[in-house]
């Protein structure tokens, strides 16, 4: 069976994925559920395959990629990465969709202080001290819980799942509270 992924294919046999040379999609985890397969990309997107239709949905994110994930139910996941929140994604063979994040961001800092991933922390006092010549004094709390990649994401229960990442934090979220 063939299943095609972007301009290359994917093909499946049994339990061996077999990957074509000429595939252009950059990606670097790859994880199987029951029913489909997720290809997780390099380039902030996250492709469901269902490999009996075949369909392909392909989501684009405008974060910094995802590094795991954990299914949570056959029709929702939760995936997280450089971005420092878990996000919450769902759907069916009809068509997937990102249906918000675990983290409210009710962090330090007010929401207007840092849009974006890349507008504080660590690169916002690089940036200054680039651009602007300024140095020190920057606070590089971020609005999230986890201040910096989330590694590993598991089911943690009924309804839950943890986070941990490379700022040594584990936390344990509820999978129904999604902040939009």
């Amino acid at each position: 069976m063939r299943v095609l992924l972007g301009d290359g294919c994917i093909r499946l046999d049994s339990l061996r994925l077999v990957i074509c040379s000429r595939l252009q999609v950059s990606f670097f985890k790859i994880l199987f559920s029951k029913r489909n397969v997720i290809v997780l990309g390099h380039d902030s997107s996250i492709s469901i395959v269902y490999p009996g239709g075949p369909v392909i949905h392909r989501i684009r994110m405008d974060s910094l990629p995802v590094v795991t994930l954990v299914w949570t139910s056959e029709d929702m996941i939760v995936a997280a990465g450089h971005d420092c929140r878990p996000r919450v994604f769902s759907g069916t063979m009809n068509g997937w969709e990102e249906t918000g994040t675990l983290d409210d961001g009710s962090g330090t800092k007010t929401a207007e202080s840092r849009v974006g991933r890349l507008k504080g922390g660590a690169f916002a006092t690089f940036r200054d001290a680039d651009s602007r010549g300024q140095k020190g004094g920057t606070d590089t709390k971020m609005t999230s819980l986890h201040q910096n990649t989330i590694t590993c994401v598991r089911a943690y229960g009924e309804g839950r799942v943890s986070t941990s990442g490379v700022d040594g934090m584990l936390i344990v979220w509820k999978v129904d509270r999604v902040y939009h």
